[in-house]
């Protein structure tokens, strides 16, 4: 299982991807300024991933959704539940 705290950093133009190599993931997201994107987190319900987001503490602009839930398909393709 891999840990991430992200706390008091600007991000711009951000962007999801797939790992070759799939863990369960668990991220704490607070004190953000971005902008430009389509997700703040994604979450993989095959993993079981989870993203703790403290949304009083967001600040966004032109971003798409806070989080989205996605699914690892047998090709090992992201959908977007």
């Amino acid at each position: 299982m891999q840990r991430i705290k992200l706390f008091n950093i600007i991000v711009e133009e951000i962007s999801c991807g797939n790992c070759k190599t799939q863990y369960k993931r668990t991220v704490s997201i607070s004190n953000i300024i971005t902008s430009d994107g389509s997700a703040i987190a994604g979450v993989n319900s095959n993993y079981g991933d989870v993203a703790t987001i403290t949304k009083s503490s967001l600040t966004l602009s032109n971003v798409d959704s806070i989080c989205d839930t996605y699914e690892v398909s047998l090709k090992g393709f992201l959908i977007l539940l």
